[in-house]
C-alpha cells in the first residue's frame, strides 16, 4: 500500500521540465562541467554528486569571497538548475553567501526518477558535499526551500521558518502556508507577497529584500542535526 501511495504522490508532486532547460558541457582539457547557454564563471562550479540510492544529481556551487555562511537551496517542483542559475548568482551576491543548488533525481540532467525517497538522499548528498568538499560547517549552513519540495523536506527544517509566499498562489494555497508556519517552533514574521503566484516571487521587489533579513535571522539559529535511516527517511 505504501508503494502505491508513494507512486501516486510522485505523480502529483513532481513536474520536472521536459525537456530539461540545460545540457552539461564537458571541457575536454580540464574535465570541468558547465551549463549550456551560460558562460563559464570563475566562482561557479558544476558538480555531479552520487547518492546512497545509486542516482547521480547535478549541483551548482556559487562562491562569494565575502561569505561567512552557505545557503543550501532546494528549488521548486517544476524547475531545474538551468532556470534557477541566474537567481542563484543574484542571491549569492545580494546575501553575501556561498550557495549550492541542486537538481533532484530525475530533474535536469540528474539520473533516476523523482520520488519522495530520492529527495531525502538528494539533499543529504548536497549537504555532505558542502561539508566534505567545501568545509562548510553545519552551524554555518542555511536551508532555503520552495513549495512542494519544502513539504517533503519539512522534517529537515520543521523547527525554523522564514515563510515567503504569494497571496495568489494557485498551486499551494496561502492557507496551507499559514498552517505550515504556525506549526514551526521557531519562526520569524512571514512575508505574503500581494499578487504573487507560485513560481514568480523573484519578480517581486520584496523577494530580494526579505531574504537579507532572513539571512541575518538564520545566522542566530543552529539547525537541528538530521540523520537518514536505512529506509531513507529522516529520523
Amino acid at each position: 500500500m505504501g508503494g502505491i501511495t508513494s507512486s501516486i504522490a510522485a505523480k502529483l508532486a513532481f513536474f520536472p521540465p521536459n525537456p530539461p532547460s540545460y545540457k552539461i558541457i564537458t571541457d575536454n582539457l580540464t574535465g570541468l562541467y558547465t551549463l549550456s547557454s551560460f558562460l563559464h564563471r570563475e566562482n561557479v562550479e558544476l558538480l555531479k554528486l552520487p547518492t546512497r540510492r545509486g542516482t547521480e544529481i547535478v549541483a551548482v556551487y556559487v562562491r562569494n569571497p565575502m561569505a561567512s555562511s552557505t545557503l543550501l537551496y532546494s528549488h521548486g517542483n517544476a524547475a531545474d538548475l538551468g532556470q534557477m542559475y541566474e537567481l542563484f548568482i543574484q542571491l549569492s551576491i545580494y546575501l553575501k553567501v556561498n550557495l549550492m543548488g541542486y537538481d533532484y533525481s530525475g530533474y535536469g540532467q540528474s539520473t533516476g526518477k523523482p520520488s519522495e525517497q530520492n529527495t531525502y538522499v538528494d539533499i543529504e548528498a548536497a549537504h555532505k558535499c558542502l561539508e566534505e568538499s567545501y568545509g562548510a560547517k553545519e552551524e554555518d549552513q542555511q536551508l532555503s526551500e520552495e513549495a512542494a519540495v519544502a513539504d517533503i523536506h519539512s522534517i529537515w527544517i520543521k523547527s525554523v521558518d522564514n515563510h515567503i509566499q504569494g497571496t495568489s498562489d494557485e498551486v499551494v494555497d496561502c492557507s496551507y502556508g499559514k498552517q505550515l508556519w504556525d506549526l514551526c517552533k521557531e519562526k520569524f514574521e512571514p512575508l505574503w507577497l500581494e499578487g504573487g503566484n507560485h513560481c514568480d516571487l523573484e519578480l517581486c521587489p520584496e523577494y530580494l529584500e526579505t531574504p537579507q533579513e532572513v539571512h541575518i535571522n538564520c545566522r542566530q539559529i543552529t539547525l537541528p542535526k538530521v540523520h537518514v535511516n536505512e529506509k531513507n527517511r529522516p529520523v
